[in-house]
């Protein structure tokens, strides 16, 4: 369980813990609506606050910009690789948020290179 304890503005203000360290966009994290004021996102999370995981490419504080060029791919593991002839070509990076953390007390991996 992690630490942080929060306030739950959806149960009448009554108190609950955040039971697991996991993302949440930026711009979620103690938001409200400025039209009405209401709450819209997770309050009552710290400032000092880190989530176990990230995507690649998280949403800003202030939401982004539709004119940034990476808005689209916000929240996903999206990345750009330049090609010997020059293109460049869009792809999914094995991140922290594909990958699951299958937990154990000593893990044993081989690593080889493509020639062996």
């Amino acid at each position: 369980m992690c630490r942080h304890r929060l306030p739950d503005t959806d149960r009448n203000g009554k108190w609950g813990y955040l039971y697991w360290n996991g993302y949440i966009p930026a711009n979620r994290i103690n938001s409200t609506d400025p039209r009405t004021g209401k709450p819209n996102g997770v309050m009552g999370v710290p400032d000092n606050y880190v989530p176990f995981q990230t995507p690649l490419l998280p949403t800003p504080k202030n939401g982004g910009s539709a004119s940034d060029p990476n808005f689209a791919f916000y929240e996903t593991n999206t990345v750009f690789v330049p090609l010997k002839d020059g293109t460049v070509q869009r792809t999914s990076a094995l991140a922290p948020m594909i990958g699951n953390m299958a937990a154990s007390m000593l893990k044993s991996v081989r690593l080889k290179g493509r020639g062996e």
